[in-house]
């Protein structure tokens, strides 16, 4: 008994003193992560004052205070780091580094206050010049509408040459400002706004090249990235070196402590074997209950035992789809095979992603992840494990097998009977995952999305969806050669049900391509009956699908004639998200001879680099810039530019929206190509 309790004795002292070390270890750990979150918030903020000084470029109307207050909130991490634990001898590098990194942020910030002040300049320059635009209009008593234009024009270049950041455009100025600076008046006040025009104009050239090096060299300034770099590398490096004695020192404590326990162990069971065989026993028997057989995973029994304690948990219950079939199919020996691969693919990937969670087999063919503090991920997470899944290519013998996953997420109590109840509605939609969000709501939805999914596939098994035709006149023939075609669908009481209703719902039940493919062979078939021209519309699920894609190309191919008389339009906001897509799709399509269109143009990106990618032949000019451009002298300005811009690149617009004479006189005067709204004519179901 007396090397019992010695042994015993020196396993309390080895124990008090792996206590010691692990917590000098936990407090170095603490610092060292602390000193590199900071340098990482300094980098991270670095990125963010970038960001914030573009923003400021671009933006009219700004809050200043952000960018100070991230440049205050770098200089607080500078101190923090000063008078932290970059002060040990190690680390003297890095301290270098620091001090470095501060002297050039210092430097940069100086160019940072220097482009504050002429940014403001510019801006109010750029504001105040349309202003004095609709100060002509009220203080000429006959305009003179050469004059306007020249001042309108000169108004929209300095707007170009803001957002586009060419100094081009200050070029082309030149020219109109010595027309300007002859200009001679009968009014005095003419004459005084002639000068104060001139002078901002002058204000803004004056200060617009300044303006454009300042901002280039705080956006591309590497110095004090560098710096950072560099810093981060070193400490790192030297942190590495401190790791590697505690690692080695923390082994051997850890090897003498198991050595002392081993010899403990040895004496107790020594002592009494038949209680150490009890206790295995138990353990055997608790391990047999709570552990699934076939894959070792833990069982039903575990989760429900597991979920009590849990205290912020979401779960996942994943199906594989048509099991039985599988079973049925190629034997249960290949069933059991695929269960432990699935069950072997989701532990991996949970602790790839270093997920805090456990993975169960629930039952036959159901598999849970009971996941921990990390709720608001939770979809993210289920997502791609979903793909991970049925990626995986199960080797058996002489052929792969795939197999289809579904998932139903709860992140609130009862964890599984919600998830369980998301997993049976998503049977139903088709779908592959979803999350509980309440059943009455759920249920409501769902409800009504099968409802108008009936109504779709009833009008395409008994040929209700139907077309109208909307005419988009030509404003220099003054004559209606072509029509964009819409499709809509009817119920069986002849109700007709517009296209924001049915579309979305047709997009997540793979019934769009249906529509797609009948929209584009029956606009074939009408182009062999009249002689205009014709456009339709196309989302970007159509252009990624591969199989709408190449029904597309086949069809225009083979009705090349036909395809020269087509237009697709194509939503700017949709390409622009997905610009590798729709460019490699409009070179396709523009080789067949079929024209491109912009539509909604102004809605959404209005980035002209990327519409110039895409070479289109129209751009259509959306709604909210046309509807009020009779009353809105703004509205004027803008689509005037656009028309500019289109013209110089061969480019024709079209005037959406146009509902009235007054509407449709404006955009004929400022050279609008064509027209297209109820003043022109509503959608009919018949050609003329």
């Amino acid at each position: 008994m007396r090397k019992v309790y010695i042994t015993i004795l020196l396993a309390i002292i080895f124990s008090l003193s792996i206590v010691f070390f692990n917590n000098f270890t936990r407090r170095y750990v603490e610092k060292t992560a602390f000193t590199l979150s900071l340098i990482k918030d300094i980098e991270s903020l670095e990125y963010q004052l970038n960001n914030e000084i573009l923003k400021n470029s671009f933006m009219l109307y700004y809050n200043h205070d952000i960018i100070f207050e991230i440049i205050e909130d770098i200089y607080d991490k500078i101190e923090r780091l000063k008078n932290g634990y970059l002060t040990k001898d190690q680390y003297s590098e890095t301290y270098k580094y620091l001090l470095a990194f501060e002297n050039s942020f210092r430097e940069k910030e100086e160019y940072i206050h220097d482009f504050e002040t002429i940014n403001s300049i510019i801006k109010n320059t750029q504001t105040f010049i349309p202003s004095l635009v609709l100060r002509y209009i009220e203080i000429a008593q006959n305009k003179n509408s050469e004059y306007f234009y020249l001042i309108s024009s000169i108004a929209s270049s300095i707007y170009l040459a803001k957002n586009s950041l060419d100094e081009d455009f200050i070029d082309d100025l030149e020219e109109k400002i010595k027309i300007l600076e002859n200009y001679q008046f009968k009014d005095p006040k003419l004459d005084e706004f002639n000068e104060v025009y001139l002078s901002h104009i002058r204000v803004f050239i004056e200060n617009f090249t300044k303006y454009q090096y300042i901002l280039d060299y705080i956006l591309n300034k590497k110095k004090d990235m560098y710096f950072l770099s560099e810093m981060k590398e070193t400490f790192i490096n030297s942190s590495k070196e401190e790791t590697k004695f505690i690692t080695v020192f923390s082994t051997l404590l850890s090897v003498i402590f198991l050595l002392g326990l081993a010899v403990v162990a040895y004496l107790m069971i020594s002592l009494d074997r038949k209680n150490i065989t009890l206790l295995k026993l138990k353990k055997n028997l608790e391990r047999a209950l709570t552990t699934d057989e076939l894959t070792g995973l833990p069982n039903r029994l575990a989760f429900n035992i597991d979920k009590k304690v849990s205290k912020n948990p979401a779960f996942i219950l994943i199906n594989i789809d048509n099991f039985k079939q599988v079973n049925d199919f190629y034997g249960t020996d290949t069933g059991d095979f695929i269960l432990i691969k699935v069950g072997e693919i989701i532990s991996k990937f949970i602790k790839e992603k270093n997920i805090k969670g456990t993975v169960y087999r629930i039952g036959a063919d159901d598999f849970g992840i009971l996941v921990e503090d990390n709720t608001e991920n939770v979809e993210h997470i289920t997502k791609h494990l979903l793909t991970r899944i049925e990626k995986h290519r199960f080797k058996l013998a002489d052929i792969d097998l795939f197999i289809n996953v579904s998932a139903g997420i709860s992140t609130e109590r009862p964890l599984f009977e919600k998830a369980d109840m998301a997993l049976k509605k998503i049977k139903k939609l088709k779908k592959k995952y979803l999350v509980y969000n309440g059943e009455l709501d759920l249920a409501k939805d769902i409800g009504n999305n099968l409802r108008i999914l009936s109504i779709i596939k009833d009008a395409i098994e008994n040929e209700r969806i139907f077309f109208v035709f909307q005419p988009i006149m030509s404003v220099k023939e003054n004559r209606v050669d072509k029509y964009e075609v819409l499709a809509r669908i009817r119920d069986r009481n002849g109700n007709v049900i517009e296209p924001n209703t049915f579309i979305p719902i047709a997009k997540e039940s793979g019934y769009y391509g249906y529509i797609t493919r009948t929209v584009l062979e029956k606009t074939l078939k009408l182009m062999e009956e009249y002689p205009y021209r014709f456009s339709i519309n196309l989302s970007i699920e159509d252009i990624i699908d591969p199989d709408i894609r190449d029904f597309i190309y086949e069809k225009i191919i083979t009705k090349r004639e036909l395809g020269e008389r087509l237009t697709l339009e194509i939503l700017e906001s949709e390409s622009a998200g997905n610009y590798e897509d729709s460019h490699e799709f409009v070179k396709k399509v523009k080789m067949c001879g079929v024209q491109i269109a912009i539509d909604d143009f102004g809605s959404g990106y209005s980035n002209f680099s990327h519409v110039l990618n895409l070479e289109p032949d129209y751009i259509k000019i959306d709604a909210s810039l046309i509807k009020n451009i009779d009353k809105d002298i703004y509205s004027q300005i803008i689509v005037s530019t656009i028309i500019s811009f289109a013209s110089r690149l061969g480019i024709k617009t079209v005037a959406e929206f146009v509902h009235n004479e007054n509407i449709y006189e404006v955009v004929k005067e400022i050279g609008i190509d064509y027209v297209q709204g109820y003043y022109i004519g509503k959608p009919v179901d018949k050609l003329p």
